[in-house]
């Protein structure tokens, strides 16, 4: 099962994950549909992007010297934990815990935009309004 999105490259301001969260979504609903026999790899390949996602993350907010980094830290660290147990039952052919996380996983993402990222964000946009204008289509 392929990941279908990328994260953005290390050389572009990274403005907010909460813009990848609804390609987010869409692969988890790809992997809650996913028969068991395709599953594993799946879920193996979304926590190495997810890694991948949270990294970049601290890494923005380390260099914008945010308030909120050691939250971020903690919550990464607090959802990855989590996910490698579930990745660990899913090597003796036991993916109940695994589809449960992948279920609820998008409303927490959904509690964290709201309550940690959002500052981030507007700290992220803050620091590269260039890049914003490009996203957004309206630079000259």
């Amino acid at each position: 099962m392929m990941i279908a999105h990328s994260l953005p490259a290390k050389a572009q301001p990274v403005p907010s994950l909460s813009e990848w969260y609804p390609l987010m979504h869409a692969d988890l609903e790809r992997l809650l549909a996913a028969p068991d026999c395709c599953f594993e790899a799946g879920f193996g390949a979304f926590v190495s992007h997810l890694e991948e996602a949270f990294r970049i993350e601290e890494q923005s907010a380390e260099e914008l010297g945010a308030d909120s980094l050691k939250e971020h830290r903690q919550l990464h660290a607090e959802i990855l934990r989590l996910m490698h147990h579930a990745q660990a039952r899913n090597l003796a052919c036991d993916y109940a815990l695994s589809r449960k996380v992948i279920r609820l996983l998008p409303e927490w993402f959904n509690a964290r935009s709201r309550r940690v990222d959002a500052p981030l964000t507007a700290r992220m946009r803050e620091a590269h309004p260039v890049a914003r204008k490009h996203r957004m289509g309206t630079a000259a």
